[in-house]
């Protein structure tokens, strides 16, 4: 296994821990109305800074060369994987917010606290990091040891 797909393991067992407090984070606020959701920005906060770190974690091992023209255009497929998650995650959300809040309160209505669309964009930086770790997992497992 090379560096980066320990990095890509790695991101993707910090993002499904902090998606699974999270839920289990906006399940408890579910009774508390009135309360902004700053909880899941103390999850958040600390996974965003997990996965930035990621590859000091890992870091590359004395003179080896550990990326090629192979690695180069896993990562640049990886990237664009990763970009329309984000996307798309981002545009389901942001309509399901407005869904909300029209069938809630009406065409005038606006959203709660600011700080849900903050939330929205780091869901969004989320499903980028899972699916370009995904992508670039299964983009090695194509390849055979001699590849």
């Amino acid at each position: 296994m090379n560096r980066w797909q320990k990095i890509a393991w790695f991101n993707l067992t910090i993002t499904a821990i902090c998606f699974i407090i999270c839920l289990l984070l906006a399940i408890a606020m579910r009774w508390r109305v009135a309360i902004p959701p700053t909880p899941l920005s103390l999850v958040i906060i600390p996974w965003l800074v997990l996965v930035a770190i990621s590859k000091v974690i890992f870091r590359k091992k004395s003179k080896r060369v550990d990326f090629d023209e192979r690695d180069r255009q896993i990562h640049n497929n990886a990237h664009y994987v990763g970009l329309w998650a984000f996307v798309l995650s981002i545009t389901a959300a942001l309509t399901i917010e407005a869904m909300i809040c029209f069938i809630a309160a009406g065409p005038g209505a606006t959203l709660g606290h600011p700080l849900i669309l903050l939330l929205t964009i780091c869901a969004g930086g989320g499903a980028w990091i899972a699916a370009e770790s995904v992508a670039i997992l299964i983009h090695y497992s194509w390849g055979d040891k001699n590849a």
